[in-house]
């Protein structure tokens, strides 16, 4: 049997996508010689992109044998394919056009001992460039006016070293500016006093400023966190009237082109902008990020905000993260001239750093919940994959009986654990559900409406079954329907919460945005979601593009967006989905109670596990300092 036979007997087992074969099989047929070591090169780096690689590392697969009972369930002898020797494959993979090295053209590119799609070594290799070449841009600015604008916009705290105002001091000095923190350090508080400072030096010079977020959530709950936080500078009402008061998803700032890869803004036609803000830029992947900064003018100011140990993108790489892994701390120099922009003394590096590093900040105090609350202790935890401290925290929290199988936290608790039984979950989630039903029927404003939505989500691991989005969402919809809480056989009634799965440009709907649907005054049922400076957009639901609806949510989806309570519900059994990094991305999304739904088998398993992702951007950007 060829490789490509094989391989498509791995894709009738779910082992491997079509579109991993399909790339196997092209390789295979455009070569003379080494066909089966192709295909099976391509097959392998196609399917480590959809699992968030964006290479392979021949090395660490060379003479084994992959795709084999331990992944698949499938028989091993019927389906395990044995890698070849690291040499011999290399060699094969060069011979036989299939592979070039850096610098050829060819549908692989093989670097060292690790192996690319070629488009993705090229996105690699040009974010890395351009992410040095970005660090060493250094603005002209006053020091001394912006100490004196700083000193009034971070008043004293008593704290040796503020790091809010440190990192305003690198947002108004570097050309690129790395913000990353967890939940409540004040990370979009700090970027709106440092543009209104630079708004503030620039005097009559109007500053081109943008905010951008990877997703349609993520750009509107950036766009509500600025407004606050400027209402309450201390800053003249021109400087104030200058900040942005409106945020974009990056695509729809580059500017999609329908039915291309391309976009409108690029090296030929840049972004107009002298700062642009990103946050959430955790979930920003590699292609993405590439496109992103190839579309900047090498002037513009690029500030990344998020934070580090919150899950990647869905997409290949994880680059926020391989920025904060070159945060060496700051060169000597710079160090200096810190420290007499923030009044204080600021530590310069003990090893080894370049500009890179001088543009990476670390925020550490959380304004929203610290170390001496339930709910900070086990996000902290988590994060640092302490599993027997996180289930000790968890076991003197653990909450039995009906109540809290569904209903999420109560008011009297921040942290519960309690068991994911799916029968009992959907009993308690109904109830809730139910009652946010009835209310709806009360004709809310839809920003009460997306007020109380506000309030609680349940976050699942999976998106498929009985405990995924999807399976307890159908369920919890079932339940209503049977005790008539919500009519039959209709896909539209009011109280229906929604997310979209895709975008719309016209509508200016996106993926991820969520809504409602409620009655209006002239009687019909119309969909809302949130609108600019607070507004609600009405949308006729026939026009809604892929709408599902959300009882719960993933952890992915729900990034980006803050609830009072959340209820975590974990897989009954232990998954390659699971990891530390999911689970405190779904703890931080709560602003008070989190319930987390698992055994302790599964919750061990998640802390333990770390997302690892195959990329090769922290060495580019290492071999660059």
């Amino acid at each position: 049997m060829s490789a490509v036979e094989h391989l498509r007997a791995l894709a009738r087992s779910g082992a491997l996508d079509a579109l991993d074969v399909e790339l196997a099989a092209m390789l295979a047929r455009s070569v003379a010689t080494h066909g089966d070591e192709a295909a099976l090169a391509g097959a392998l780096a196609s399917r480590a992109l959809g699992e968030g690689h964006v290479r392979i590392d021949l090395a660490r697969l060379a003479g084994r044998e992959v795709l084999a009972e331990d992944e698949t369930g499938a028989e091993r002898d019927a389906y395990g394919l044995t890698v070849p020797p690291l040499a011999a494959w290399k060699r094969a993979l060069l011979a036989s056009g299939a592979a070039v090295e850096p610098g050829g053209y060819a549908p692989l590119v093989l670097e060292e001992d690790h192996l690319y799609l070629h488009r993705y070594w090229r996105y690699e290799h040009d974010l890395a460039h351009d992410l040095l070449a970005r660090a060493e841009v250094v603005p002209e600015i006053d020091d001394a006016r912006l100490a004196r604008v700083l000193a009034r916009l971070f008043p004293a705290q008593g704290q040796p070293l503020d790091r809010q105002k440190l990192a305003a001091a690198v947002m108004a000095t570097r050309g690129l500016a790395v913000i990353s923190g967890g939940p409540g350090t004040g990370k979009t508080t700090t970027v709106v006093r440092a543009l209104a400072a630079r708004i503030e030096l620039a005097g009559e010079r109007p500053l081109r400023i943008a905010l951008a977020a990877p997703t349609g959530k993520a750009a509107a709950r950036l766009q509500d966190v600025v407004r606050e936080a400027r209402a309450t500078l201390d800053v003249p009402a021109a400087v104030r009237a200058r900040l942005p008061g409106e945020a974009a998803t990056v695509h729809r700032l580059l500017g999609t082109i329908p039915g291309r890869p391309q976009f409108r803004h690029g090296p030929d036609n840049p972004l107009p902008l002298d700062i642009l803000v990103v946050d959430e830029a955790s979930m920003l992947d590699v292609a993405l990020a590439s496109k992103l900064l190839a579309a900047l003018a090498p002037d513009t100011q690029l500030v990344l905000v998020g934070d580090r140990h919150q899950l990647a993108s869905v997409e290949a790489g994880a680059v926020l993260a391989s920025l904060c892994d070159e945060a060496a701390g700051f060169t000597p120099p710079y160090a200096r001239r810190l420290a007499k922009l923030v009044g204080t003394a600021v530590p310069p590096a003990h090893r080894g750093a370049g500009a890179l590093a001088d543009a990476v900040v670390f925020l550490d105090r959380s304004w929203r919940f610290g170390g001496d609350t339930a709910l900070g202790r086990l996000a902290e935890r988590v994060r640092d994959g302490d599993a027997d401290g996180a289930i000790e925290l968890l076991r003197a929290h653990r909450a039995e009986g009906h109540e809290a199988q569904g209903a999420g936290p109560g008011a009297e608790s921040r942290v519960r654990w309690i068991e994911a039984d799916a029968r009992r979950l959907v009993a308690g989630l109904t109830e809730r559900h139910a009652a946010w039903i009835a209310a709806a029927r009360g004709a809310p404003a839809p920003e009460a409406a997306f007020a109380r939505l506000a309030t609680f989500a349940a976050l699942t691991a999976h998106r498929r079954g009985p405990l995924g989005a999807q399976g307890l969402s159908a369920a919890i919809e079932a339940e209503l329907r049977a005790r008539g809480a919500v009519p039959p056989r209709r896909d539209w009634y009011v109280g229906r919460p929604v997310m979209l799965a895709r975008n719309d440009y016209a509508l200016r709907l996106f993926n991820g945005d969520v809504g409602v649907a409620l009655a209006t005054e002239e009687g019909s049922l119309s969909a809302f979601f949130p609108g600019a400076e607070g507004s609600a957009r009405r949308v006729a639901p026939q026009r809604i593009p892929d709408a599902e609806t959300l009882y719960a949510l993933t952890v992915h989806k729900s990034q980006g967006s803050e609830f009072d309570a959340t209820l975590i519900v974990l897989p009954e059994r232990d998954s390659r989905v699971l990891s530390r990094e999911l689970l405190y991305t779904g703890i931080t999304r709560a602003r008070r109670a989190v319930t987390v739904a698992g055994s302790e088998a599964v919750l061990r398993a998640a802390i333990t596990r770390r997302v690892e992702r195959d990329s090769g951007l922290a060495a580019r950007l290492a071999r660059g300092r």
